[in-house]
């Protein structure tokens, strides 16, 4: 998934709909799919829209409260970090919610819990995705990154113990 945005963002596209249902499996690889409202950061309106569209439990709460605030790469990262938690919890946002309440309650800040049992260290990155100020999200880059680790530790058996500022990573073999 990540691959996916990263070949989009470098290409100065945003996705602007990105959830579960758009994300495809084929021979145990995430693919991205629903283009129909991908735009180019490079169009004269600067990604500014008077109308969101997309599954709101996924939309950048700054472009649900209706101040014109424009798409940006940010906005996908949001969406990544709600992707996160449903393929972790396996459940819907908000239990697919999708109402006049809900859209006041995301722009106030509320997102949904950290299940018992899940790793810090995975919920630290979607949690930080998911900021409400986007100046706190992380690039791509660095999501990746951090994924990345946790892949790793999985796989060799390393526990994060913490992640610190500026990527610095506390970690224990056994």
């Amino acid at each position: 998934i990540l691959k996916g945005l990263q070949f989009l963002h470098s290409k100065n596209i945003i996705h602007r709909d990105l959830h579960s249902k758009n994300v495809l499996i084929h021979n145990g690889n995430a693919l991205l799919a629903d283009f129909g409202l991908s735009k180019s950061l490079l169009e004269t309106n600067d990604g500014h829209t008077s109308e969101v569209r997309g599954v709101q439990a996924y939309v950048d709460p700054l472009l649900l409260d209706k101040t014109f605030n424009p798409h940006t790469e940010l906005s996908d990262i949001y969406s990544f970090g709600v992707l996160m938690w449903e393929i972790y919890t396996c459940r819907q946002p908000f239990d697919g919610r999708n109402d006049k309440n809900l859209t006041l309650e995301l722009c106030f800040g509320m997102r949904e819990k950290r299940i018992e049992g899940m790793p810090l260290s995975y919920s630290s990155i979607y949690e930080k995705c998911w900021d409400k100020d986007p100046a706190f999200r992380p690039k791509l880059t660095v999501a990746g990154r951090n994924v990345d680790l946790l892949i790793y530790a999985r796989k060799y058996k390393i526990y994060i113990i913490r992640q610190f500022a500026r990527g610095v990573t506390l970690v224990i073999w056994y």
